[in-house]
């Protein structure tokens, strides 16, 4: 990821690149929790977990396939 960063900035982008990592982080974990939280109160407890859980599932899905898409467009932007 940082392959293509110049030597003189390498320290910059790594810090750049964590912090990103621990804010996205953070806020996949606060965005899962109200999502569970909110599905599991308004359907119950017991069908409330199983809604949240495949709530949670199918945005994972769906966040892993746009993942997918956007690295293949770059990987096709660099063969190019």
């Amino acid at each position: 990821m940082l392959a293509g960063t110049a030597q003189h900035h390498a320290g910059v982008a790594a810090g750049v690149l964590a912090t990103v990592q621990q804010v996205g982080n953070s806020v996949g974990v606060a965005l899962v929790g109200n999502l569970f939280y909110a599905r599991r109160e308004s359907a119950g407890t017991a069908h409330g977990y199983g809604s949240a859980f495949a709530w949670c599932l199918g945005c994972l899905l769906g966040l892993a396939l746009l993942v997918t898409h956007l690295c293949r467009g770059r990987r096709l932007a660099a063969a190019l």
